[in-house]
This record gives structure tokens, sequence and C-alpha cells, in this order.
């Protein structure tokens, strides 16, 4: 089996979409995109750069391109806060993220809880500083409210997991911020954000910090 198959078959798997929401998306039919997922056939260059856009991945990791040494690729747990009706809350809930080198593409696979709660459908690009920092923007793409901001994160040494803040603009013009963490583990994104918000961002150094789930 070609290595653009075992993309195409994993990443659509971790953004959650079948066959058919990804053949509608790529504009061809359910028996095409089997047709690549088991490596019958190829998709040609135009048919390659829709599907990159559909699964949020560079035509460089669709074609099968070595990932950087740090692999942060694979379902991810993201937890961040924001406020509703002047207090503080923290969303959390499921990403998957695609790595092409330095760069990931991170996508909640509309995982995101409904826009009433408090959360939006969003993508995002990161890109891996020096294997310790990652910097990018974010995008939602539910609701009724566009929203565009930024995202700092530092990693941990062993890369599971990260710490970090985003910035946006609210619909009235004036920005808004809060603390977010990621990590492989649900309860350890949620115990890093807490920690960023009791200590407004005031966490001794990693190797105290980590954070591992009690199960």
């Amino acid at each position: 089996m070609s290595k653009t198959a075992d993309v195409i078959r994993v990443r659509r798997s971790q953004l959650r979409l079948s066959q058919d929401r990804l053949a509608e998306l790529v504009g061809v039919t359910q028996r095409q995109i089997g047709r690549y997922e088991s490596g019958e056939q190829s998709p040609s260059l135009a048919v390659s750069v829709r599907l990159s856009n559909a699964l949020q991945v560079s035509l460089a990791e669709l074609a099968g391109a070595e990932a950087s040494e740090t692999d942060l690729s694979g379902e991810w747990w993201v937890a961040w806060q924001y406020r509703r009706s002047g207090a503080d809350h923290v969303n959390v809930h499921l990403l998957a993220v695609a790595q092409d080198d330095e760069l990931l593409h991170v996508a909640d696979g509309d995982r995101a809880h409904p826009v009433v709660d408090g959360s939006y459908t969003w993508r995002s690009e990161l890109r891996l500083w020096g294997g310790e920092v990652l910097m990018g923007w974010y995008t939602t793409s539910g609701g009724s409210i566009r929203h565009i901001g930024t995202l700092y994160f530092a990693l941990h040494p062993d890369g599971s997991q990260m710490i970090g803040s985003w910035t946006g603009l609210r619909p009235t013009g004036s920005l808004a911020r809060g603390w977010t963490a990621i990590a492989r583990d649900k309860d350890c994104a949620i115990q890093l954000v807490t920690s960023l918000i009791d200590t407004n961002g005031e966490l001794p150094t990693w190797p105290e910090r980590a954070i591992r789930s009690s199960r």
C-alpha cells in the first residue's frame, strides 16, 4: 500500500470524516476515495490539492514525506480558558494534529462543544521552533461570528504536553486572551490549564511542572 493511501485513511479517521463526506469535500465519488485509501489508484495533482485542503495536511505530507524528529502528530486534548458572563470557564475537547516537518496542521474535526457552551469548530497552523516553542494562528469555522487569533506554546522536553496562551479579536474590536494547554491525556490538559489560570502563568520549570494522569 502506498504512503499516500495510508495518509488519506489515517487522517480521515483522525478528523472523523466518512468516506462520503471526504468525497463531497474533494469533489469525487465515495468509491474513488476507497480506491485512494486502498492504494488501487493514486490521486491526480488537482485532486491531491483538494485532498490536502480537506484533510488539512500539506502536499508533502500527503505524499508521505518523512516527519520531524519531534513527532507531534496524532490525537491530543486541548483545554482552554474563556470568559462568559464575567466568569472564567475551561473548555476541553479532542484535536487531530498532522505534522509536516516543523509545521503542524491542527483541527478539531467538529469535536468542539456547541457554540452555546462557549466553543467553536476551529483549525490552526503551528510552527515548531527549536523543538521547544510553537507559534501560529487559529480561525474558527463554526457559529455566526468568526474569530481569528494567535497561539503560543512551550513544549515539554518529552513532547507529551504543551502550555501557552491564545489572543484573539472580539467582534467589538477589542482583544480577548486566555491560557491554554494541550496534552496527550485529557486530565493532564485540564490540570495544566487550571494551574496556568491559578498562577497567572507563573509555573515552575518544566521538570517540576510536568503533569501526568493519575490513572
